[in-house]
This record gives structure tokens, sequence and C-alpha cells, in this order.
């Protein structure tokens, strides 16, 4: 369903499968390296959707 919602907004979907990770796979992140790959993969995607690939970075040094 959220996947139609983007592709109604002009977004591109596409589905990832991640062959052997069970469901909460985002859980064990710090224990499998599968796990962790999947986590990894996870935020790529999630930084193309809010194209943050392309944002500038901030600074932390200027608090």
């Amino acid at each position: 369903m959220f996947a139609k919602k983007l592709k109604k907004l002009g977004n591109i979907v596409g589905i990832d499968v991640l062959e052997g990770l069970p469901h909460g796979f985002l859980n064990f992140s710090l224990m499998a390296k599968e796990a962790n790959e999947g986590s990894k993969l996870c935020m790529e995607r999630i930084k193309q959707l809010l194209d943050l690939d392309s944002a500038p970075t901030s600074d932390n040094n200027r608090l």
C-alpha cells in the first residue's frame, strides 16, 4: 500500500529480497554480518527515497 502511494506520487518503486533473513532482522544487525548488510541496504534505500545523497552535510562543529 505504501509502495502504491509512492508510485502514484511519481517515485520509482522497487523491492529487495534479502534471502535467509528473518522478518525482524534489523534487531540483529549488531550480531550477524548478514543482518548488518541488510540494515545498510535499508539505510541506502531510505536515503535514496529522501534524496539525501545529494543533500549538503551538516557541520556539527558550528554548535
